[in-house]
């Protein structure tokens, strides 16, 4: 069974940390995973602060990263970029990964950086879905644990920027 996981993002436009909104148990908002599972709708997943998804290879899972403004913006937001940056998590007990991401370019190496235009769903400002791609002959086995970090460059109608940053963690089963 495949399964689509998000990371879920939303930021306060007006907000001058450059952090993404805590995690809200109430509505499950904020920072929050999600998991689509055979097209069979979305669903919470877990806390991105205290949960890690572990994505499978067998089952062709995927993820996906999404941004949103918590609060409708004025100015208006004129456009949105979305940067993730994947690393090996090197300090983890046990990590067999030999590789930083677990996506690839053409060729076989690791694509660490990712940072397509972003499609948008109502407030929402999306990258992806990503497949997994190891390249089997140099990866490790088992569970290869990978930090990342996602950065959205918001640009408002007036000229303004705000940056918003924030850095999960995700396993994958190969």
């Amino acid at each position: 069974m495949a399964t689509l996981y998000a990371l879920n993002m939303t930021f306060d436009p007006a907000a001058s940390t450059g952090l993404f909104n805590q995690y809200d148990p109430t509505n499950n908002s904020g920072r929050a995973w999600a998991q689509n599972v055979n097209g069979g709708g979305w669903v919470f997943a877990g806390n991105p602060d205290t949960f890690a998804p572990e994505l499978s290879l067998a089952n062709a899972d995927s993820v996906q990263f999404a941004v949103s403004p918590s609060t409708t913006p004025s100015p208006a937001i004129s456009s949105v970029v979305l940067t993730v940056i994947f690393s090996t998590d090197r300090k983890a007990s046990n990590n067999p990964s030999k590789i930083a991401s677990p996506f690839q370019l053409t060729g076989g190496n690791p694509r660490c950086v990712l940072a397509d235009t972003p499609g948008t769903f109502q407030q929402w400002f999306v990258i992806g879905p990503y497949g997994l791609a190891v390249n089997r002959s140099n990866s490790g086995s088992g569970r290869l644990k990978f930090e990342f970090s996602l950065a959205a460059h918001v640009t408002f109608a007036d000229g303004s920027v705000k940056d918003f940053g924030y850095d999960p963690e995700m396993d994958v089963d190969i």
